[in-house]
């Protein structure tokens, strides 16, 4: 509640042409997605349900993880109707068949309407395929493969170092031309992903640490800290994904605090804890207030969700801290140099 509250107010304080022209996702949908995610935490199955029901009516199109984790949730309070309508929403977003193979559908397709669905499936697919833009998607993955293509030879920054930072200058010039005529690539343009990386995020993801490397000797073109900003408040981009790009800039006016979780791989042996980075007193507000005006749940709340993760490994939900874990390798005496500079979430002793 605290969350919607704070959202509220910061959007009183806000004035922007964004919101007189598309749907703002951070009044209603991420605080209510956000909500759902914290009832989960404290396996309020129904309470949960009934957020992700609030956030769906409160925009024209949800996003794929989160229609996924609204269906378990309905499957596992027995409402079918609303089940089969989140599967039918992923559908609609371009969703494989065989995403639908998860453990976690297993009760539906005992259902009557499953065998009904199934025989519309590849219909309904042809139509969501047919609705995606398949010229810009194309063209991302093309240049996802493009700036892998070097990067993978032996040496490579030695040796194709210039080949690979002209690739990137043409890649995000390329990018900005794309957004420009189609839009950010949300999911209702280009379709979901399910549980793979779409493919312009490397892009944006190398274009980000050039900008942070104070030492990169190429041109690193213009930060699009605006654009993504703008497209995880209209819920064209994912925000705990925006969140982390712009955190990955490493600008002190970025500071999400969005690194995600961290977990060391000390001589082989994984530890059984995560690490968060820190985070000071006073430097709280401000990143609460960051994160709120893009979508991204306060600082407290990721912290929920992370004890969560860990201690319950094998949950078929798909949290926002769910998005990857940061797994560093080290021997001891480098493990014991970085740990400090963390917080530390150990697991939860159970009886």
């Amino acid at each position: 509640m605290k969350y919607i509250l704070f959202c509220l107010t910061l959007l009183g304080a806000v004035h922007t042409p964004l919101f007189s022209q598309t749907e703002d996702y951070t009044l209603v949908y991420y605080p209510s997605i956000n909500e759902a995610e914290l009832a989960i935490t404290r396996n309020d199955i129904k309470e949960a349900l009934k957020h992700y029901k609030t956030a769906f009516k409160s925009v024209k199109t949800g996003f794929a993880r989160d229609y996924r984790n609204a269906a378990i949730c309905a499957i596992q309070t027995n409402d079918d109707d609303f089940a089969f309508t989140c599967v039918e929403k992923l559908i609609a977003k371009s969703v494989a068949k065989d995403y639908f193979t998860d453990d976690v559908f297993a009760p539906l397709r005992e259902k009557t309407g499953w065998k009904k669905l199934m025989a519309q499936f590849d219909q309904r697919y042809f139509e969501a395929q047919a609705s995606i833009n398949q010229e810009y998607l194309s063209e991302l993955v093309a240049m996802g493969e493009r700036d892998q293509y070097f990067r993978q030879m032996d040496n490579a920054y030695e040796v194709y170092g210039d080949t690979i930072a002209k690739i990137d200058q043409e890649s995000i010039a390329r990018f900005l031309q794309l957004v420009e005529k189609y839009g950010f690539p949300s999911e209702n343009i280009i379709g979901a992903f399910g549980d793979v990386a779409a493919p312009w995020n490397i892009v944006l993801h190398h274009h980000a640490q050039q900008i942070s490397n104070t030492k990169y000797k190429y041109p690193k073109g213009p930060s699009l800290a605006p654009i993504i900003q703008q497209a995880a408040k209209a819920g064209q981009c994912d925000p705990t994904h925006a969140g982390f790009l712009l955190s990955l800039q490493n600008d002190k006016e970025l500071n999400y605090n969005a690194w995600g979780i961290h977990q060391m791989m000390v001589d082989g042996v994984k530890r059984d804890y995560y690490l968060l980075d820190k985070v000071t007193a006073d430097q709280i507000p401000s990143v609460n207030a960051l994160r709120a005006g893009i979508g991204m749940e306060f600082l407290d709340d990721f912290r929920i969700k992370c004890q969560f993760r860990l201690d319950n490994p094998n949950t078929p939900f798909k949290l926002t801290s769910h998005r990857g874990i940061n797994v560093w390798a080290f021997d001891e005496n480098t493990a014991k140099d970085f740990e400090p500079y963390f917080d530390k979430i150990a697991p939860t002793l159970k009886n």
